[in-house]
């Protein structure tokens, strides 16, 4: 049952991350609305699955990286300064 819930909640996100009209949704609607379904729908396919790699190097990544807590709290503050950055 937990494990149900973790990946209903991980669907409910990815689907709120695609939600605001990002550079791949864009695309996919340009290639959708010229009259290409079978495209568009083969482009939604890749894009997926290389955001499935992506996520798969990240997690094998972050599980190489080990960090103490003096670095770990370092890491975080530059982390938050730049999204803080970007943000604004």
């Amino acid at each position: 049952m937990k494990y149900i819930k973790v990946g209903l909640l991980g669907l409910f996100i990815s689907f709120l991350g695609m939600l605001p009209p990002g550079t791949l949704n864009i695309t996919a609607f340009d290639i959708a609305a010229s009259g290409k379904i079978d495209d568009a729908l083969w482009f939604a396919i890749a894009v997926v699955f290389v955001e499935l790699i992506v996520v798969k190097i990240t997690l094998i990544g972050s599980k190489k990286i080990n960090f103490d807590n003096k670095w770990s709290f370092l890491l975080m503050s530059i982390a938050v300064v730049i999204l803080v950055y970007l943000a604004i």
